[in-house]
């Protein structure tokens, strides 16, 4: 789709994602991106179609696809070559859009299967708000299978591929490094679950940046830790099959139940 957009607009400026945001979505409905239609309509009403159809635009994003689609113009395609290449471009654009339509209706779906596996197994956590959502915990019990086959953390971290271990040989010893022998797939979820979790506010922020800061981890294996973490902390509420408790999620278990 961006190289049927950049055949037609070669001055685009912008980054891949803009056109998946709400301004870039206008620019593609109202005007197919074709910039000899965006200088056609004038500087004026081009400003007043994007702001009715993208309230949130900024005066600057308006000012540079002007400013883009003036210096496209000057590639001097005529008008039935730049009709074709917005008809290619919207034939991309169209199916994109079906697929965004179809993954929120598999997210929708994926929602409602978990709800009814909570019903089977009531151990199951439930969504938690700035923890995990119904969707994420959705996709990590498609990628782990029932939480029940697992008897210890151990098994499931090993299971991700998470667990370490020390390359040898002989007499040689190794770095110890993630096994990654596990389920990839599983692991790229875990990664996008703790992902908002590590900012500075948030429940493994804390823990993330003193891995970052103080012992100068790399922010790809602090990023792994947390997933370690995450993934511990999940399995252990769901053996409890108790509420969410946030003061658990540090605290070893001995410790937690000599607390008053």
């Amino acid at each position: 789709m961006h190289r049927r957009l950049k055949a037609l607009f070669p001055d685009y400026s912008f980054a891949k994602d803009f056109l998946y945001h709400s301004s870039g979505r206008a620019l593609m409905d109202r005007y197919g991106a074709n910039p000899y239609r965006i200088v056609a309509s004038g500087k004026s009403r081009f400003a007043r179609v994007m702001r009715k159809a993208a309230p949130r635009i900024q005066h600057r994003s308006i000012e540079r696809l002007w400013r883009d689609a003036s210096i496209s113009v000057l590639n001097g395609l005529s008008g039935e070559q730049a009709r074709i290449r917005e008809v290619r471009l919207r034939q991309s654009w169209e199916e994109f859009l079906l697929h965004d339509e179809r993954k929120i209706e598999t997210a929708a779906e994926m929602e409602r299967v978990y709800e009814q596996l909570r019903k089977r197994d009531c151990r199951l956590p439930r969504a938690q708000q700035g923890v995990v959502s119904t969707l994420m915990l959705a996709r990590i019990v498609a990628e782990t299978g029932p939480l029940s086959d697992f008897s210890s953390k151990q098994k499931i971290i090993r299971f991700a591929g998470l667990n370490l271990r020390e390359r040898q040989s002989g007499k040689y010893r190794g770095k110890t490094k993630l096994s990654k022998k596990g389920r990839t797939s599983l692991r790229n979820v875990l990664d996008q679950a703790v992902l908002p979790l590590v900012k500075k506010s948030a429940l493994f922020g804390e823990y993330y940046h003193r891995k970052k800061e103080q012992q100068k981890m790399p922010g790809t294996k602090a990023i792994v830790a947390v997933a370690r973490l995450f993934l511990k902390m999940l399995f252990g509420w769901y053996k409890s099959g108790q509420a969410f408790d946030r003061n658990r999620v540090f605290a070893c278990e001995t410790s937690y139940k000599m607390a008053p």
